[in-house]
């Protein structure tokens, strides 16, 4: 149990030692964070206790006349570790563990998505998780914890199911993309006419003053045709996904995403040198941790290195998530606020790992270090 915090699943990692193994039952800090909001009320005011908040459940006993709460300092401190990663939410019973956090054959800690908390803190949970390994005797173990049981992995992910009759605004908007990238707007309007139904109307969505401009500013169309031959899926495979957390289980806000979830690929994908000026322009916003993933672009482009799957994901995901940001009304910088600008990542970040249909971990190579 915990020292610091109250109940069973919430921990302060620096000071309630925490057993190795149960790191792979930390959730993310937007799900932990919906759990407090719903579960205890915070208190501004001096306690004799020894615990890191002052807090304490909720009363659901039916009396609506509570007092209401007062304890905004304690709720924003609260908030800030969490989000940091000192402090963490274990999941439960219910929760599928490894989704955020697992341990490889190694014994080492893996975490699937390093961006889910702020200034460095999956780096910093990792620490604390190595610092628990050395207070245990794991001789009899072959020296190390053992591996998180993960579900076997499918051979091949499902595509999804084909629709008899593709003219979506999804499906006019892919063409309004594939006309500017193959310069026929002309050509490929036709084609969204020939479909019917509302793809006619999302192609001249995608085409307005207003969408080109954004797009011409940098997003993925743009970023197509600097990428290279960015290949668009058959009509008959396009399908616009259910916008929920189907590949990541992440939680976020589809309706603030930047736009529709679409199916994606990053077969044809070419890097080049225009592409990764792209990316470093849309990364440069956040906190420095990507040069390494970048310099591996900058390789592949020069010929230096082979291209891995890997980096083909980064390449592609950045832009994408580019794109999202320029929608949104953001082509540089990020909100003041250290929460909206993480509502802001975490819900376009999240739409286009479900677009290429890739967790987090899929975005960087394994030497990369763990910032």
């Amino acid at each position: 149990m915990s020292f610091s915090l109250p109940g069973t699943d919430l921990y302060y990692l620096p000071r309630d030692d925490l057993a190795p193994e149960r790191y792979e039952e930390i959730t993310s800090p937007v799900f932990a964070w919906s759990r407090i909001e719903d579960k205890y009320v915070f208190d501004d005011r001096q306690r004799l206790d020894f615990k890191l908040i002052n807090m304490h459940e909720r009363a659901f006993n039916g009396y609506n006349n509570q007092p209401p709460p007062h304890g905004p300092r304690e709720r924003e401190k609260l908030k800030r570790m969490l989000f940091s990663g000192e402090v963490v939410m274990l999941g439960g019973y219910s929760f599928s563990k490894g989704s955020l956090f697992y341990i490889d054959e190694r014994g080492a800690l893996i975490c699937r998505d390093r961006l889910a908390f702020k200034f460095d803190g999956a780096r910093d949970i990792i620490r604390e998780y190595n610092r628990s390994v050395t207070r245990r005797d794991y001789s009899k173990r072959g020296g190390k914890p053992r591996p998180t049981a993960l579900p076997a992995r499918q051979a091949q992910i499902s595509q999804p199911a084909t629709l008899s009759v593709i003219n979506s605004k999804a499906a006019g908007r892919l063409l309004a993309a594939g006309g500017m990238y193959n310069g026929n707007p002309d050509g490929f309007r036709q084609t969204a006419e020939q479909l019917g139904g509302e793809a006619p109307a999302g192609y001249d969505q995608m085409m307005s003053d207003q969408a080109k401009g954004l797009l011409i500013a940098g997003a993925s169309i743009a970023a197509g045709l600097t990428m290279g031959k960015l290949k668009f899926p058959d009509l008959n495979e396009l399908e616009t996904l259910g916008a929920k957390g189907t590949y990541t289980s992440r939680p976020f806000d589809p309706e603030q995403a930047g736009g529709p979830i679409e199916y994606l690929t990053t077969e044809g994908v070419t890097i080049t040198h225009k592409g990764i000026a792209i990316v470093e322009k849309h990364i440069s916003r956040f906190d420095p941790g990507n040069e390494f993933m970048v310099n591996r672009l900058k390789k592949i482009a020069d010929g230096k290195i082979s291209v891995e799957q890997v980096d083909l994901n980064f390449y592609t995901h950045e832009c994408r998530e580019y794109q999202r940001y320029c929608n949104l009304g953001w082509e540089t910088g990020r909100p003041g606020d250290n929460i909206e600008a993480y509502d802001l990542w975490n819900n376009t970040h999240t739409a286009t790992l479900e677009e290429y249909r890739i967790t987090g971990d899929k975005l960087y190579h394994p030497d990369a270090p763990l910032w």
